[in-house]
C-alpha cells in the first residue's frame, strides 16, 4: 500500500514501483480528492482517505501539521485503513516524504497494525526554523525508531538521524538517491541561448512565493540580473521588477514532466541554479542533508548545476564528485565561471554522459531488496 499525497513525488515513485510490483494500492492522504486514475500509470486502485471539504476547512484554520496530528489523535479513518488492509491483503505499507506522513504512521503503530512499514524520507528535517525542527524531531522520534525500514536520501541524512534517534533499536536503514525516473529525462538537446547572444543564461526550477519566506528569492534574482546574468523562471503571480535579464516561461504540469518536456526545455540553458532564501532560515539542517527537487530536475536535463557555497552540502558533494557543476562564493565568481567556455563545456559533457546513471530505475533495486526482506 502506497501512502502519500499524489504530486510529482508520487508520480515518479509509482512510475517505477508499478513496473516492479504491479499490485499497488494507492491511499491518497492529501485533502484534494483524486477522482480519476493516472492514465500513464494505469493505477486503478486509488482510494481517497479524507473528505476534501473537511480537510480543507481544517487546513485553513489550523494548518497542515496540526491537522495531521489532530487526525492521528482521533484515530480518524483508522477503520477504513484496516478494511483496506484486509480486503487487499496488504503485505507492506510504503510512505514517503519528509515528516508529512509521520502522524498517520504513528496512528498505525499505536493501533498495532501488524504490517511492516517502510518510509522513504527524501527530505528530513522538513522545517527550516530552529523551534520547528526541535518539535519535529521530538514528535517524530518514536515513530521513526519503530519503523521497519528507513530510506535516507544521503549519507548526511543517515548521520543526522543516527545522532538524534536510536536507529539501532529497530528496523533496517538504506541510502537511496531520490533520482527521477528515466521517463523524465530530456528527449533532445536544444541550442544554447548563450551561443546566440554571448551572455550566460541560468534556469531556476522551483517555486517563487511570498507566502513561504524561504522560497521568496526575489532579492537573489535581482542581484543575479544586476550582474548581467540572464535568469529564466516559471511564470508567477509574485510581483517582480522588470529587467532585460529576467525572463519567464510557462508552468509545466505533471504530464509534461513525465514525458520529458521540462527536461528538454532546460537543455538550452548554461546551468540550473538552486536557490533558497537562506537568510530567513534559523536552521539549515534540511539543506545539509537533502536533494531538493529543483536540484534533481537539473539531472533529468543533463545540464550543469550551480548553487551558493556552504548551504546545500549534500548537493555540493554530489556535483563535485561527478564534476557536473560548482558552488560559488559570490556572483563575480559565478559569472566568471559561467563565461569560462572550456569549464562549462566539460561540466555539460559530464552531465550529459552521466544522465543515464541518474535514474530511479538504477537505484530502485535497493528498495526492492529491502521490500523483499520486510515482506
Amino acid at each position: 500500500m502506497y501512502l502519500g499525497s499524489l504530486g510529482y513525488v508520487a508520480q515518479n515513485e509509482l512510475t517505477v514501483l508499478k513496473n516492479i510490483r504491479r499490485d499497488v494500492i494507492v491511499l491518497n492522504a492529501y485533502y484534494d480528492e483524486i477522482k480519476v486514475a493516472w492514465d500513464d500509470l494505469k493505477c486503478e486502485n486509488i482510494i481517497n482517505l479524507y473528505e476534501p471539504a473537511l480537510l480543507k476547512a481544517l487546513y485553513k484554520s489550523i494548518g497542515h501539521r496540526f491537522t495531521a496530528i489532530l487526525l492521528n489523535l482521533l484515530n480518524y479513518r483508522l477503520d477504513l485503513i484496516k478494511r483496506i488492509i484486509r480486503e487487499y491483503n496488504i503485505e507492506l505499507i510504503y510512505a514517503n516524504w519528509g515528516s508529512n506522513m509521520i502522524p498517520l504512521i504513528k496512528m498505525l503503530q499505536n493501533n498495532l497494525i501488524n504490517i511492516p512499514i517502510m518510509y522513504n524520507f527524501m527530505t528530513y528535517p522538513q522545517n527550516v526554523y530552529s523551534w520547528k525542527v526541535f518539535l519535529e524531531n521530538w514528535y517524530c522520534r518514536k515513530p521513526i525508531e519503530r519503523l521497519d525500514g528507513r530510506i535516507h536520501a544521503s549519507q548526511n541524512m543517515y548521520r543526522y538521524m543516527s545522532k538524534r534517534f536510536d536507529l539501532k533499536k529497530h528496523g533496517l536503514d538504506m541510502i537511496v538517491t531520490p533520482f527521477f525516473s528515466e521517463k523524465y529525462h530530456y528527449r533532445k538537446r536544444l541550442p544554447l541561448l548563450s551561443e546566440k547572444d554571448g551572455e550566460p543564461h541560468l534556469v531556476y526550477i522551483g517555486p517563487l512565493t511570498s507566502s513561504r519566506n524561504w522560497d521568496d528569492i526575489r532579492q537573489e534574482i535581482y542581484e543575479i540580473a544586476n550582474e548581467g546574468i540572464h535568469i529564466h523562471l516559471a511564470e508567477t503571480n509574485v510581483p517582480l521588477r522588470k529587467s532585460p535579464y529576467i525572463h519567464f516561461f510557462p508552468y509545466f504540469p505533471l504530464p509534461q514532466l513525465i514525458n520529458g518536456s521540462l527536461a528538454t526545455y532546460m537543455t538550452q540553458f548554461d546551468a540550473c541554479i538552486v536557490l533558497f532564501n537562506f537568510k530567513v532560515c534559523s536552521c539549515l539542517d534540511r539543506f545539509y542533508t537533502s536533494f531538493p527537487s529543483r536540484f534533481l530536475f537539473a539531472l533529468n536535463a543533463g545540464i550543469p548545476i550551480v548553487m551558493p557555497k556552504g548551504y546545500l552540502l549534500t548537493c555540493e558533494q554530489f556535483v563535485n564528485e561527478h564534476q557536473i557543476g560548482f558552488a560559488y562564493k559570490n556572483l563575480t565568481e559565478l559569472k566568471d565561471k559561467l563565461n569560462n567556455f572550456e569549464l562549462m563545456q566539460e561540466y555539460r559533457k559530464n552531465a550529459i554522459r552521466k544522465t543515464v546513471d541518474f535514474t530511479y530505475e538504477k537505484e530502485f533495486h535497493k528498495l526492492e531488496k529491502l521490500i523483499k526482506v520486510l515482506t
